[in-house]
């Protein structure tokens, strides 16, 4: 775990006043959004275009979801 997963991971579970929260979260959109800029992050699209060949759930008989419940 790196350094910003660990610091997200204890914050995650730390009461802190509102703009101090207000503030990482913004670090941490901005930060990526600089990362997406200089196209070293895949595009959405790009994502979405490899993920259209794969089944949305794999091993649904190990889920412990039943479905809607029929009223």
């Amino acid at each position: 775990m790196n350094l910003i997963a660990s610091a997200i991971d204890t914050v995650e579970r730390t009461p802190l006043p509102d703009p101090l929260t207000r503030y990482g979260i913004q670090f941490l959109a901005g930060r990526t959004r600089r990362r997406r800029s200089a196209g070293s992050m895949c595009i959405d699209g790009d994502f979405a275009c490899a993920m259209a060949g794969h089944p949305i759930a794999t091993h649904v008989e190990a889920s412990s979801f039943s479905g809607p419940a029929n009223a």
